[in-house]
């Protein structure tokens, strides 16, 4: 790899390397020209590679490594004589007191609703949102004990020790990188119950299941521009970054590279000030291809969610015949697509469509490959399937969008990044959450054609679209195509 020109990695890697060499060290070799696709992801990706995180398993699993009292075995094992593994024991017990009163700060929050909307139900685009879990935001340091760090650091101490007395490279090696690793641990706890780490925010998420409990303490940058512009904007040549969604602008397309128009909120929430935009056309022919429908009389499902669901039913029952299945329908929450799977399982079977849901513990793979195999399947799906899934030919020719795809301010460091758009005098609305939606929108349509070659429909039950002012903003984010706007609801026979 070090005697190449070119390396291909994904974002996870590259931001690894980019974390380490604030450390001083390095993943990669050096590199001074980026090219990174799919870049609407990068706040994200950044944002968590650039705080903490740390939870109960991820210490368990270390300190088993080191040695598992039940198996007795881990690389300390060869070495009980010389090593006292009764600090692994201590460890284990500092571990199951830290995250215990984790997770009753968790528990406390969940109920006393001061984790501001922590519902399991809940499936948007935020960070580490899943069903069953939850998650409070930590206002001010030292609000946990750190019983953690110091048996973490006393267990890295004596192994470095072990590790002068052993001649074997290799086993000293990784005896010595396990050391790191429990040092790593203790400075993570150490900075969540400090706050050391600046302009950051702090919470910690649970899972709500009664037994083998996940705890986790977090941390991420609040705006994550400086840190990318110290560590990737500056130090490299050239930063070149494309997506089918950065731009909220839709329209005519403008091809002049110093034309920022449309590129305003991308640009914004990553520090950039000075750069070259350019929005290139689609090699789709999208008023042949496709056609829109919006089901302009759906009420709101935010004020009257039991007519918009029984309404929506309906709807979603007639485009699936009209396009005999091959549909995916997206929704921004697991409650609601469990519910709109009660509505149409019957329908489903007496046409012989099969019915594929996510959740429930199934596999997002799986259910893309049997939707691929039966071509007339129809698959719900949430946040994952907005972006990211690439269907080409007949199988997906219909993309039924549920509900605009607003993400909801139950996640403490969405929550923050709200709340100092307001206090500079913004509004968190059309500042943030306006265009990330129109985003995460454009995803969802390009999930329909993936070739030129492949046509179909996109049906919009929010009626939003043409009720709202800033509802055009979504239409007209999209390429020319037909748009047909429905009225009034057609009997289904």
């Amino acid at each position: 790899m070090f005697g190449c020109d070119l390396i291909i990695v994904n974002h996870a890697l590259l931001f690894s390397d980019l974390a380490v060499r604030q450390q001083g060290g390095s993943i990669l070799p050096k590199f001074n020209v980026v090219i990174l696709d799919e870049a609407h992801n990068i706040e994200q990706v950044a944002s968590t590679h650039f705080g903490l995180r740390l939870s109960n398993f991820q210490v368990n699993f270390l300190l088993n490594r080191l040695f598992n009292p039940q198996t007795e075995k881990g690389i300390l094992a060869a070495h009980r004589n010389q090593f006292n593994l009764k600090l692994i024991d201590k460890a284990h017990q500092a571990k199951e007191a830290f995250f215990a009163e984790v997770l009753g700060f968790f528990d406390a929050q969940k109920f006393s609703g001061g984790g501001r909307g922590t519902n399991p139900d809940n499936q948007n685009s935020r960070p580490n949102a899943r069903q069953g879990n939850g998650n409070g935001r930590v206002f001010s340091p030292d609000a946990f004990a750190n019983a953690l760090s110091g048996p973490l650091d006393e267990l890295s101490v004596n192994m470095n020790e072990l590790a002068k007395t052993i001649e074997d490279e290799q086993d000293r090696l990784e005896i010595t990188s396990y050391a790191g690793r429990c040092r790593e641990f203790a400075a993570s706890a150490q900075l969540f119950v400090s706050q050391n780490l600046k302009d950051c925010v702090y919470w910690v998420e649970g899972s709500f299941r009664p037994k083998n409990r996940r705890a986790v303490v977090c941390a991420s940058p609040l705006n994550i521009g400086p840190t990318l512009k110290k560590v990737l904007f500056d130090p490299c040549d050239s930063v070149v970054m494309t997506s089918a969604t950065i731009s909220t602008h839709g329209g005519k397309v403008n091809n002049d590279k110093n034309n920022h128009t449309g590129f305003g909120f991308f640009t914004t929430r990553l520090g950039l000030e000075n750069f070259q935009a350019q929005q290139l056309g689609s090699p789709f022919n999208y008023p042949e291809q496709v056609k829109i429908y919006v089901e302009a009389y759906l009420p709101e499902a935010r004020t009257q969610e039991q007519e918009f669901l029984t309404g929506a039913t309906k709807a979603i029952k007639k485009y699936l015949r009209q396009t005999q299945g091959k549909a995916f329908v997206l929704f921004t929450s697991f409650k609601q697509l469990h519910q709109m799977e009660q509505n149409l399982q019957e329908f489903c079977d007496q046409h012989e469509l099969p019915l594929l849901a996510q959740g429930r513990g199934k596999d997002r793979s799986s259910l893309l490959d049997k939707f691929r195999r039966n071509t007339n399947s129809v698959l719900l799906g949430t946040d994952s399937f907005w972006q990211g899934v690439d269907v080409p030919g007949e199988s997906l020719s219909n993309v039924i969008i549920v509900k605009l795809p607003f993400s909801v301010p139950d996640h403490p460091l969405l929550q923050a990044r709200l709340e100092k758009i307001r206090d500079e005098g913004g509004s968190p609305f059309f500042d943030y959450q306006l265009p990330e939606a129109i985003l995460k929108f454009k995803q969802g349509f390009g999930r329909l054609i993936r070739t030129q070659t492949d046509k179909g429909i996109v049906v919009i039950l929010d009626s939003r679209v043409v009720t709202k002012n800033y509802g055009r903003a979504f239409l007209n984010v999209l390429p020319q195509c037909p748009i047909e706007i429905v009225k009034s609801p057609a009997p289904i026979g």
